[in-house]
């Protein structure tokens, strides 16, 4: 069996043509633009409603990170009492931050003010 036959190549040549055509519209409707992204803009409202949210988030990260590196200690010392003391302040930290940051979430929800309004105003539990 010829794996180089004129039929090949002709398939092989006319899928290539079809390739570059969808290749050069796409580079045509890319670099249309029309079609350019718009950077986001945040106000400066908007971006102080983040900070409760992005710092809390951090915190959760940094702490997480923390306590990884203190459990790979732990690991190679599990009997260490300090490093165990850390674990579990590490662990406080976590879970601290993981509390504020549902809380800023929950918060900061768009109508979240709204809900809370009406909850007063018509004696609802949420």
């Amino acid at each position: 069996m010829k794996f180089f036959s004129e039929k090949n190549q002709r398939e092989c040549t006319e899928a290539a043509r079809s390739l570059h055509t969808a290749a050069e519209q796409l580079e045509t409707f890319v670099d249309n633009p029309q079609f350019a992204a718009v950077p986001a803009k945040i106000s400066t409202s908007g971006a102080a409603a983040q900070q409760p949210v992005l710092v809390s988030g951090r915190e959760m990260l940094d702490a997480s990170c923390e306590m990884i590196m203190t459990a790979k200690q732990l690991a190679l010392s599990p009997t260490d009492a300090s490093t165990w003391q850390r674990l579990a302040d590490n662990s406080k930290v976590v879970s601290e931050s993981i509390k504020r940051l549902v809380a800023s979430i929950r918060d900061q929800a768009p109508g979240q003010v709204r809900v809370n309004i009406f909850c007063v105003n018509s004696e609802c539990s949420l």
